[in-house]
């Protein structure tokens, strides 16, 4: 057993110096046998070697590795760390449908926590701004309202998009009435967090 840990702490140390050194190709080579080497034993922390891995398969361009490993991370419980990763990726293959759906599942863990003034859907439109998809976005969540009586996801991200043209004036009136969407009770008091981001963004306009 000790000599595994030691194995692993050496392969370790050798891909920092190979990803510090910009060897990525390399270092990946000694990541990934950390992860086949550890399995079972817990001698690495294995979500920091992945988190690693992913790094370089966005260094070298590979989009296909990159969100697979980035998916897994997520899983393993980084799902907001890496969500915003995962939907840089995902723009750029026009994916809207997962990215909105990426959405709902934060949404559903965590509430609207993570999306008050400036939060992920805020970052979310500003990749669309800077891929001049923003309008695809837009088009997307609209027809999203149309679909749905329960349309409280939709505007919050529409609002994300206009915080993201820093137009706190029609983010603040999209804020307002998704919260009437959302139930008093409520364990994340996302009710009390979107009526705060309405009015911080109208004493902002």
């Amino acid at each position: 057993k000790k000599q595994g840990q030691e194995e692993v702490a050496l392969y370790e140390k050798i891909g920092d110096m190979l990803f510090d050194s910009g060897k990525y190709q390399e270092a990946l080579d000694y990541y990934a046998d950390i992860i086949k080497l550890d399995k079972g034993e817990n001698y690495a922390d294995h979500y920091s070697v992945k988190g690693k891995i992913f790094l370089i398969y966005e260094k070298l361009n590979k989009h296909e590795e990159a969100e697979r490993i980035c998916r897994e991370l997520m899983s393993e419980g980084g799902d907001t760390e890496y969500l915003l990763r995962l939907v840089k990726i995902l723009i750029n293959r026009n994916a809207d449908q997962e990215i909105f759906d990426l959405c709902t599942t934060t949404i559903d863990k965590h509430g609207y926590s993570n999306f008050g003034n400036g939060g992920i859907h805020a970052q979310i439109a500003q990749y669309f701004v800077r891929n001049q998809r923003v309008g695809d976005w837009l088009i997307f969540l609209n027809k999203k309202i149309e679909e749905s009586a329960s349309n409280t996801q939709s505007l919050v991200l529409i609002a994300g998009v206009n915080e993201a043209q820093r137009d706190l004036k029609k983010a603040a009136g999209n804020y307002e009435p998704a919260s009437r969407g959302i139930l008093t009770v409520d364990k994340y008091n996302s009710k009390g967090v979107l009526l705060k981001t309405a009015a911080a963004a109208y004493m902002k306009a």
